[in-house]
């Protein structure tokens, strides 16, 4: 009788770890369908982004024009823009408050006022190619990554201009604080450096072994997320500058195209060249959801950019892609 309540017992534990196993795997399988879907250009767009709040959201498309939408109440067309460029814009943000708008191309950008529609500056960077762009809460601040390894800093009101020249290689990513006082770049040469825009002094340094492709900050400065290119994803406190988590990845390459700290900087929602969209645990590191963003069947090959992510007051993950798509996916890890 022990003997087969004891095979019993094995038989049905077994069974158990099997569920629990087929649960987890589900848990980590992209969902694809979107709750909701807003198809701004067909022809997919060259860069895309997202207001925080997700109420608005800013495309550049193969013809020339940045359009800014309003997405609620209902999806709109709000502004048109067009920025007088010989190149394609190929990079577009909000400043943290959404009232302020960037586009840029290889040499040049322009400030949108995402309130009135006015153009609010038309800008030239010549001594080398733009490679990533931020902009401060007030519009006033604009830190620029360039192809030769240099960050400026401008401060559009007073013109008061500076160079950061910690960096040995090209820029990759850069990132502003709100107040426009702090400055987060990285690139090529492996380092990410958390830098005074009024003094060029180094408030934090990351080295990793391999050229950074993703960086991002949390809005009150508490937390750092560096990406390298050799599947390293590590998230560190600013002011111990000590390592906090690193991201669980088990594909053999991962590529972020997007990282954004959400949830009260709880979570960090980062998106990839390979439609993925993922929702991580800041604190421990752990994959709690992912999904799939939407393809543009005109488009070859049949992938997708994740240019940004965000989450709106309803608890919705909100993502925008190079398919032309903004779409909505329920978050089920409460």
């Amino acid at each position: 009788m022990n003997i087969y309540f004891t095979q019993i017992y094995v038989r049905r534990s077994y069974f158990g770890a099997i569920l629990l196993l087929i649960a987890l795997l589900a848990g980590c399988t992209p969902k694809t369908e979107a709750s909701k879907t807003i198809t701004q250009e067909r022809d997919g767009v060259f860069a895309a982004a997202l207001s925080r709040d997700g109420s608005l959201s800013l495309m550049s498309s193969a013809s020339d024009d940045v359009t800014l939408w309003q997405l609620t109440p209902n999806a709109q067309i709000k502004f048109r823009w067009q920025q007088q460029s010989q190149n394609n814009v190929f990079l577009v943000k909000f400043s943290p408050e959404h009232r302020y708008a960037i586009s840029a191309s290889r040499h040049d950008f322009a400030i949108w006022s995402t309130q009135t529609g006015q153009s609010l500056g038309f800008y030239s960077i010549g001594q080398s190619v733009i490679r990533d762009i931020a902009l401060s809460a007030n519009g006033q601040n604009v830190v620029v990554g360039l192809e030769n390894a240099k960050v400026v800093f401008i401060n559009l009101r007073t013109g008061r201009r500076l160079e950061f020249l910690g960096h040995t290689q090209a820029i990759n990513i850069v990132r502003l604080s709100a107040n426009g006082r702090y400055a987060f770049s990285a690139g090529n040469g492996g380092d990410a450096i958390l830098w005074n825009t009024q003094s060029a002094q180094i408030i934090t340094k990351v080295h990793m072994n391999s050229r950074i492709t993703q960086i991002a900050m949390t809005p009150d400065g508490k937390y750092i997320f560096v990406a390298g290119s050799h599947n390293q994803a590590k998230i560190y406190t600013i002011v111990q500058g000590q390592l906090l988590s690193k991201l669980a990845i088990h594909t053999r390459q991962e590529i972020f195209s997007s990282a954004r700290f959400v949830n009260h900087d709880q979570w960090l929602l980062t998106g990839s060249a390979n439609r993925k969209l993922r929702l991580w645990d800041v604190k421990t590191g752990q994959l709690l959801e992912q999904w799939k963003v939407g393809l543009n069947t005109k488009r070859r090959p049949a992938s997708a950019v994740v240019y940004d992510a965000t989450i709106d007051d309803n608890g919705q993950v909100i993502s925008a892609s190079s398919s032309g798509l903004v779409e909505y996916w329920s978050v089920h890890n409460e």
